[in-house]
């Protein structure tokens, strides 16, 4: 039987425990790097969940599991669709067999909630090594429609890449207080041809194809104006910007020790000739974006050129592979 009901304020230090030993944490490889808080993040994402969404616990005394559930306005706005994240999800036991059970009471807990008589989208990102998520997942009627990997550059190996002092097609721009591309350069950057078309948005056939290719325009509009942004690395092609890629500091952080850059997202232009891009995993690699020792970096395993790219550099490391799935309110 379930014990299954909203957490409450008086809740969060046990979930919060739950989180500091959670061996799926998802930061949890930034111990390969001398900095093991992957806990420590998933007890601050949990806190960040009860502030601006709920969290649904499960136990019949003591708690066994929690996960947590936000609402998205932004995609809800952009796709038409009320659109919520879960996450994170701890359980008290990390083995498969009996991770599974506590996070199939979770999910059925959330996806039974009322939907208000229009289709609601919940989404999840599981780690690839969580099974016992994963399969609790399916179970309740989730799919998979991505999978994700993600880089770690360290600038303490460095010196294992090909030497490299200049990159005169490239150029860092401090957004905010350098000055940002035109217009007229920004131009051979927007329409399809530009964009990514193998992440879960375009995957879900139930999402407007169309509104998946423009939420990448529309970010990066937003973050060249400093909105989740602080530094784009353009690449030019005899005088064509031809691709962009946007870099956040991540604060959150800061108070651990850790200095880390992640990507937010980046693209080339479509008529882009072959191998024109890749310096671009050069220069992010071999030098500090924002002073920086990490960079983060994340792609679809499905974009092929991408991935070649980002692991070109022997200073770079896979750290993370991770599920991305997706469930409808009225799915049968």
């Amino acid at each position: 039987m379930a014990f299954t009901r909203t957490a409450t304020d008086q809740d969060l230090d046990e979930i919060e425990a739950l989180a500091r030993a959670d061996d799926f944490a998802p930061l949890r490889y930034l111990a390969m790097f001398g900095s093991p808080v992957g806990g420590e993040l998933a007890a601050l994402a949990a806190q960040r969940v009860q502030r601006s969404g709920h969290l649904v616990v499960t136990g019949a005394t003591a708690i066994t599991g929690a996960a947590g559930v936000a609402e998205v306005p932004y995609l809800a706005e952009h796709f038409g669709v009320p659109f919520r994240h879960i996450g994170p999800v701890v359980t008290a036991d990390p083995e498969p067999g009996l991770r599974a059970p506590i996070v199939s009471e979770l999910l059925a807990e959330i996806v039974a909630e009322p939907d208000g008589g229009v289709p609601r989208l919940d989404v999840l990102r599981v780690e690839a090594d969580d099974l016992g998520c994963y399969h609790a997942a399916i179970a309740n009627g989730f799919l998979p429609y991505e999978t994700t990997l993600t880089w770690v550059n360290d600038l303490e190996r460095v010196h294992l890449n090909p030497p490299k002092t200049s990159w005169p097609d490239i150029e860092v721009m401090r957004i905010g207080i350098d000055e940002a591309p035109s217009e007229d350069a920004l131009a051979g950057l927007r329409g399809g041809g530009a964009l990514i078309a193998g992440d879960h948005y375009h995957n879900d056939p139930r999402l407007d194809s169309a509104r998946a290719a423009s939420l990448y325009e529309r970010w990066l509009d937003r973050g060249l104006k400093g909105d989740g942004s602080d530094v784009a690395v353009l690449r030019y092609h005899e005088g064509a910007l031809i691709g962009i890629g946007l870099w956040t500091k991540w604060r959150d952080l800061e108070p651990f020790g850790v200095s880390m850059v992640g990507n937010g997202f980046g693209f080339r232009a479509g008529w882009a000739p072959p191998g024109t891009t890749q310096d671009f995993s050069s220069i992010v690699c071999n030098r500090p974006l924002l002073d920086n020792r990490l960079l983060e970096w994340s792609t679809q395993a499905t974009n092929y050129p991408m991935a070649n790219m980002i692991s070109r550099e022997p200073s770079i490391r896979l750290c993370r592979t991770s599920h991305v799935l997706h469930r409808w309110s009225d799915h049968p």
